[in-house]
């Protein structure tokens, strides 16, 4: 999507998180959501970035909040993604039971799959259906050549607020509604419903920036 922001006058940042993609090297047990944090707000920082539109997808919600947390008073708006947009009742991609302490089963039966217990792989638990749609020969290919594994502690890891995160900011929340295998639950998106928000319904799939890049842009240009 970069050439089309750029072409209305954006500078684009797009940071790799460390343990991804081609910083995959770096990944390691301790490696969680507060390092993905750091490398957004570090990437603002040196950058000299201000009146910054921050953008999340899917569980990004959670980083991206917490970089508004930080570095509030740069932030011109953030966009949420069909992503998660965390709260009061939400802090983390996955918690453990309040009563006991446990982790859910689910999620425990998944951990056993993980390289050393702490690089999360995207196949095996899921299908690409839920990025793309089937038909989408090219990007499918794309996803099976670059998509890496993820630090698990980007998951479990607790998000901290200092400064209410995104409470005050110009918010947009926009929902993929086009994803039609296993879309984004109502947990994840809902809170983008309610009175402050600006709720967009975009008929694009969850990597909507990879399937309908030009109108994924101009529903970010039209929502700032």
């Amino acid at each position: 999507m970069t050439p089309y922001l750029e072409a209305e006058g954006h500078k684009v940042l797009a940071p790799t998180m460390t343990g991804c993609g081609d910083r995959k090297h770096l990944i390691s047990a301790d490696v969680g959501l507060s390092t993905h944090i750091e490398d957004v707000v570090n990437s603002i920082q040196f950058a000299q970035a201000d009146n910054i539109v921050l953008v999340g997808h899917s569980f990004a919600g959670l980083t991206i909040t917490g970089v508004a947390d930080r570095v509030r008073e740069r932030i011109r708006h953030i966009i949420f993604f069909d992503a998660l947009i965390p709260n009061e009742n939400r802090l983390a991609a996955v918690s453990r039971d309040p009563d006991t302490g446990d982790w859910p089963e689910w999620w425990t039966d998944r951990v056993a799959s993980f390289e050393e217990g702490y690089k999360m792989r995207f196949w095996g638990h899921y299908d690409t259906r839920m990025l793309v749609p089937a038909e989408d020969e090219k990007n499918t290919a794309l996803l099976k050549k670059l998509l890496t594994w993820h630090p698990a502690k980007q998951w479990t890891e607790k998000l901290v607020l200092q400064n209410g995160g995104w409470e005050g900011l110009r918010r947009t929340c926009i929902h993929a509604a086009g994803q039609a295998y296993r879309p984004s639950s109502e947990a994840m998106i809902g809170p983008g419903r309610k009175l402050g928000w600006n709720f967009i319904e975009l008929d694009v799939a969850r990597n909507g920036f990879m399937t309908d890049p030009v109108r994924l842009a101009g529903a970010l240009l039209s929502a700032i």
